[in-house]
């Protein structure tokens, strides 16, 4: 899968359900079951703010994401914000880390599942 491409081997991420998934080869399986079963899904991020620190080659990343796929009983439509760590390494800039906070559910029961802090 090529978004794995842009993420560090020890990537570390933080879902919107407050699941958590460590490593590259993870976050790669994740990604792969979730457009099997759900073949409509799509997310989609945009950067508000991109700020860089060249000294030591890593920048910040943060901005509004939303989620659509359809369910049973509608199609939800899962929206929030996000942030993201990236380092340059070996000069190509790589996600080392991601975290998705929702702020609005809505279209189907999928959004009535508050999620579980572990």
């Amino acid at each position: 899968m090529a978004v794995a491409e842009f993420l560090t081997e020890d990537f570390h991420i933080v879902s919107s359900r407050n699941s958590e998934l460590s490593g590259r080869e993870s976050m790669r399986q994740s990604f792969a079951q979730e457009f099997k079963l759900k073949g409509d899904v799509v997310y989609v991020r945009t950067p508000i703010t991109i700020q860089v620190y060249e000294d030591w080659d890593m920048a910040s990343e943060s901005g509004t994401w939303i989620g659509q796929w359809q369910e049973s009983d509608g199609l939800v439509k899962l929206t929030g914000s996000y942030y993201a760590k990236w380092h340059k390494l070996n000069g190509a800039w790589k996600i080392r880390a991601e975290i998705f906070t929702p702020l609005a559910c809505e279209g189907s029961k999928f959004c009535d599942q508050k999620p579980v802090l572990e």
